[in-house]
């Protein structure tokens, strides 16, 4: 429990930080950035690379950037906690997030994911095409929230249903570790050193199924195989 309490003194000082840091560039950027690369990039390199880097409590293991495919894809992870969104923003790819409406409805993170160009989850049929047309990929975690008990909840539909109408192949992504630091129902870190483990399998592809519960089927084992092992 002390670790825990000096992991947070030490690593939420600088999470806020880094992420004033982001917004004040993004509200900058914002009216000359139609296309959301800017944010992007400030995104993968403050929240995805920084935040991990510059805190001596913290760690992130990222793997399997060798199976990323060339085009846009749509990256299927597990979700336990706030900081995998960072955690998946580091992969060097543009990719947007796909979020639950509430956070648009909240205080300051509201403003925040409408200047950094996420897509509401509402508005995920209309708008992730038309992402991937513009060679944009999709972060999106498929329970539909973070695990209460950071065991592998039912994945949603959306993403498989969307992968097979576009033909983009989907990139499952197993996270472990990052509960430890922001679970659903925690507000502190449980240690004082967390190693958070993020590793993306190889595509798939939606032209190997014959429906769109066949894949959800088939990434979701897949991932939890991998949890298994990380």
């Amino acid at each position: 429990m002390l670790g825990g309490l000096l992991n947070g003194a030490v690593s939420w000082p600088l999470f806020a930080g880094w992420t004033s840091l982001m917004g004040l560039w993004l509200l900058v950027v914002y009216p000359f950035d139609p296309t959301g690369r800017r944010a992007w990039r400030a995104l993968n390199v403050i929240w995805g690379r920084a935040l991990w880097f510059w805190n001596p409590l913290w760690s992130l293991q990222r793997d399997g950037e060798e199976n990323l495919p060339d085009g846009p894809c749509i990256l299927v992870g597990n979700h336990v906690s706030v900081l995998d969104i960072p955690a998946l923003l580091g992969f060097p790819i543009h990719t947007t997030v796909v979020s639950s409406p509430r956070l648009y409805k909240a205080p300051v993170i509201g403003p925040f994911m409408t200047i950094s160009r996420q897509i509401c989850s509402s508005d995920f049929f209309e708008e992730g095409p038309v992402a991937l047309k513009n060679g944009i990929s999709l972060i999106v975690f498929a329970e539909g929230g973070r695990s209460p008990d950071g065991n592998l909840g039912r994945f949603r539909m959306g993403a498989f249903r969307l992968s097979r109408q576009t033909g983009v192949p989907i990139v499952p992504v197993a996270v472990s570790g990052s509960d430890q630091l922001l679970g659903k129902h925690g507000r502190v870190p449980k240690r004082l050193f967390v190693r958070v483990r993020v590793r993306a399998l190889p595509a798939v592809s939606p032209a190997d199924y014959d429906s769109d519960r066949a894949m959800l089927t088939d990434v979701r084992a897949r991932i939890a195989a991998e949890l298994e092992s990380l």
